[in-house]
């Protein structure tokens, strides 16, 4: 199937030429639901289609951050409550991608990175003597978050290649606009890796009488607080996981704004629609 194609939402069925006021010939959706227009976009989606480089003043400036950390915070906020509906709203065009994944993956990288540059690996109070001690916590912060970035981008982008894969052995036409906007919205899951990781750290320094060694290498507490950080991040991983197999359940027939994707040509006059697989 082309992905200009109007396909029936629900189940892949050829919906074009036909009245926009019908229902779908194979599931009996009603084809409105179907249509381009009803995909208004996300929250930020939203903002990024109607910013637009223009000069502005300190008040301007303010105002557009203040726009930016409210669609942001709406659009992770709707995906972690209000799945169903802000997946099925998505539009299938790049718009926001690289902006919502960087802000996302940096934010979940510091989440990882600050008990690593505390009081885990430096005591603040002690260990941060002067100007140079302050400077080294800081590029600490900043390297194990871009590291930790970089790490959840290769992540996001391997996953964003296999739903590719599997939409088309089943079938189902889910573009690369689409992908990438799901796995794009989906990487709020990755936020909880932080927190599970702080108290995955917590608890282990709770692990008093745990330093016995195994074999003269290793203490039950840090084998134990390994495992503890591991299954953390696994958190972190099936929260994404979870975001994205419901984002592409809900868009796998996903449907481009008209004249982005290219303009469908309806069938002609009295022509059958073929179903997305015969």
């Amino acid at each position: 199937m082309s992905e200009t194609d109007l396909l029936c939402e629900s189940c892949g069925y050829s919906i074009a030429g036909l009245p926009e006021t019908g229902n779908c010939p194979e599931c009996g959706t009603p084809i409105p639901e179907s249509l381009p227009e009803t995909r208004t976009g996300s929250a930020w989606q939203k903002r990024c289609a109607r910013s637009a480089p223009t000069r502005l003043g300190e008040a301007g400036h303010q105002e557009r951050a203040k726009g930016a950390l409210a669609a942001w915070l709406s659009t992770n906020w709707n995906v972690v409550r209000r799945r169903g509906a802000c997946f099925r709203l998505l539009r299938a065009d790049m718009a926001g991608v690289r902006s919502l994944l960087a802000i996302n993956l940096v934010v979940s990288g510091a989440l990882l990175a600050l008990p690593w540059t505390g009081v885990w690996l430096y005591d603040p109070a002690r260990g941060a003597r002067g100007a140079s001690g302050v400077l080294l916590q800081l590029a600490s912060l900043i390297a194990i978050t871009l590291i930790a970035g970089l790490v959840l981008l290769s992540l996001t982008w391997i996953e964003c290649l296999g739903i590719r894969f599997f939409a088309a052995r089943r079938s189902w036409r889910l573009t690369r606009a689409m992908a990438w906007q799901v796995c794009a919205h989906a990487s709020v899951g990755w936020l909880a890796a932080g927190p599970c990781v702080w108290a995955a750290l917590l608890l282990t320094s709770t692990l008093a009488g745990s330093t016995q060694l195994i074999a003269g290498i290793v203490s039950v507490r840090d084998l134990i607080g390994g495992g503890l950080i591991f299954t953390a991040i696994l958190v972190g991983m099936l929260a994404f996981e979870v975001l994205v197999y419901l984002g592409v359940r809900r868009c796998r027939f996903a449907n481009g704004p008209r004249g982005i994707a290219g303009r469908r040509s309806p069938v002609a006059p009295g022509a059958i629609p073929s179903p997305r697989d015969e």
